[in-house]
């Protein structure tokens, strides 16, 4: 079983399933590979399993045990800590007309009726995904359980049951987040229903282990399936704490469990409600590892946002929303207003609201006079305003710190990896960042043959002066690949093609920058201005490593952006 926060759990031992096969090869050497490397090293982050703070490639044993030495001394626990969560929210997701939804189980859902609303977040086709149960399950419940779902929820049960060519769900966990008293009991018991009768499908018996913050919220959600089975036969456990439906043909069950007391159980399917009460530890320790055996295993978060939130919930929120274009084991759907909108603005209140009636209009301006009035709708909240955004307009915290964090790179470090080498005609990857309107940096690596990056950097007057020196680059290169930061996208030429980088390919490109140093694998010609990597300071996140403000920092995040495009294949275009 694995131990509390492993990186070696079910999710790395299906990438390594996937990834391992006949004809794989290192990432670093190019020889037949039989391990799975973290990048950046484990010994270089704090892993959190799905956060995107590294990426799985595969690697030879020998590597493995270089790279195990070049780092045995390097230890991420002299950092200071990490604060408890932060989220980058990224622009809005594509709207249901975009090309990107350009898959066959969606053409039918993405017709929104006047009653609904598009998901403000939500997390694009899995790659692997041919098809989807959901459209099966939406018609099995209403068959059989005279269950009709409104729109939202059966494009949440469409998305959460997309599975690949061998018929393997494609996501290990959902996160559903929306306003409240909008249908999520009906989704989560119509879900569970379903996947109660899937023996045959998945080979073998279903537990449906449901738990949450309070055990009569999970009871509630049970109780009219609960009705439903008697009628049908079934065995049915109603005592206190300890509710259970069976499917008699298979031994299936869907299991009511407080939040202490779920530990024991193989769960198939993982039910967590109201899951911003719920502490990180009964998942890590008592729910992800129940899974690990399990074929097709899925763990669903369902909640509405909380100011008092624990960890649980918006740390893999965050770590979802680092995966909404690029998504590998989580998908996201989220109706939420703006962090910014106003309490009283319908359209922030049909944002956070899939399903919408007059009658919701109504119970909403009663529920925001109350709020007004200085009445909490929150026993648990002592804001009454605060209550309103957290629960209807679904507003989720990010919470800040005061760390101030350690050096990017050691000074003495750096000095060390002074070298002049010729990059001859090899191609290079650029970056470049603004320095908030007042200048900009631009770094240039080139991958040497021997394995090492030549790091090169300087700062510019300006925006224009920055691009200017990349035409100069694509002059004398025959191949140069361009990423800008994202205030920087707009103001690339037509004829320079770029790829925009934002928070989150920054956190893991100064990961990466700092495991490459640490492994001796970057030179530099001591340009003076990249000397900026060694005083900008950052902490240590899940997903990699923040800047700490207060310190000028375009030219080490455009380096992490080159090291990273450099490190794997292209990400970008060839603009010369």
């Amino acid at each position: 079983m694995p131990r509390k926060g492993s990186p070696y759990g079910p999710a790395h031992t299906r990438r390594r399933k996937a990834l391992i096969r006949p004809g794989a090869v290192c990432h670093q050497c190019g020889a037949p590979a039989s391990e799975l490397d973290h990048v950046p090293a484990l010994s270089l982050h704090r892993h959190v399993e799905g956060s995107g703070c590294c990426r799985s490639l595969p690697a030879c044993g020998k590597c493995q045990r270089v790279q195990g030495a070049e780092l045995g001394g390097y230890r991420h626990s002299t950092l200071p800590p990490a604060p408890l969560f932060e989220v980058d929210e990224p622009p809005d997701s594509p709207g249901p007309d975009d090309p990107v939804w350009d898959v066959p189980w969606m053409t039918e859902i993405r017709k929104v009726p006047a009653d609904g609303s598009w998901p403000r977040y939500i997390t694009v086709p899995h790659p692997d995904a041919v098809g989807s149960y959901g459209a099966e399950a939406i018609d099995w419940l209403r068959g059989e359980a005279g269950i009709t779902f409104r729109w939202f929820q059966r494009l949440t049960l469409i998305r959460q049951l997309e599975h690949d060519a061998d018929g393997q769900l494609v996501w290990l966990e959902a996160l559903e987040t929306t306003a409240r008293q909008v249908g999520k009991s009906t989704l989560l018991r119509g879900a569970a229903m379903w996947r109660l009768h899937q023996a045959g499908r998945f080979g073998e018996e279903q537990t449906i282990l449901h738990t949450g913050k309070d055990l009569p919220v999970c009871k509630e959600v049970q109780r009219l399936a609960r009705a439903w089975a008697k009628g049908r036969g079934y065995p049915v456990r109603e005592q206190n704490g300890n509710e259970q439906i069976t499917e008699p043909l298979s031994g299936s069950r869907w299991i009511v469990r407080g939040k202490g007391s779920v530990y024991g159980y193989a769960g198939s399917y993982v039910l967590v409600d109201e899951a911003f009460g719920v502490a990180p530890e009964v998942v890590e320790d008592g729910l992800e590892p129940t899974m690990a055996e399990r074929v097709a295993p899925q763990m669903v978060l369902a909640s509405t946002a909380h100011r008092q939130a624990t960890a649980l919930f918006p740390t893999h929120r965050s770590a979802a929303l680092l995966q909404l274009d690029a998504p590998e084991s989580m998908v996201l759907l989220e109706w939420s207003a703006r962090r910014d909108a106003e309490v009283d603005d319908l359209t922030a209140w049909r944002q956070a609201s899939p399903h919408w009636s007059p009658g919701r209009q109504r119970l909403l301006e009663q529920k925001l006079a109350r709020a007004q009035a200085g009445e909490s709708l929150d026993p648990d909240e002592t804001d009454p305003m605060e209550s309103f955004r957290s629960q209807f307009l679904n507003v989720w915290p990010v919470r800040t710190s005061s760390d101030p964090g350690t050096v990017l790179i050691d000074p003495a470090v750096w000095a060390a990896l002074t070298d002049r080498v010729d990059t001859g005609t090899a191609e290079v990857f650029v970056a470049v960042e603004d320095n908030y309107g007042r200048g900009a940096a631009v770094a240039a690596v080139a991958k040497l043959a021997d394995g090492r990056y030549e790091l090169d950097g300087w700062l510019c007057g300006s925006w224009a002066e920055a691009f200017a020196d990349v035409e100069l680059l694509g002059a004398v290169r025959d191949r140069v690949h361009l990423s800008v930061g994202v205030t920087l996208a707009a103001q690339v030429r037509p004829r320079l093609q770029a790829t925009a980088q934002g928070p989150a390919q920054t956190r893991a490109g100064l990961a990466l920058l700092r495991q490459l140093v640490a492994s001796g694998r970057v030179v530099h010609d001591d340009a003076p201005d990249l000397e900026q990597v060694t005083t900008v300071r950052v902490r240590e996140l899940p997903s990699g490593l923040a800047v700490v403000a207060g310190t000028r920092a375009d030219l080490a995040r455009a380096a992490g952006w080159a090291l990273m495009a450099a490190h794997k294949a292209p990400v970008g275009p060839v603009i010369y």
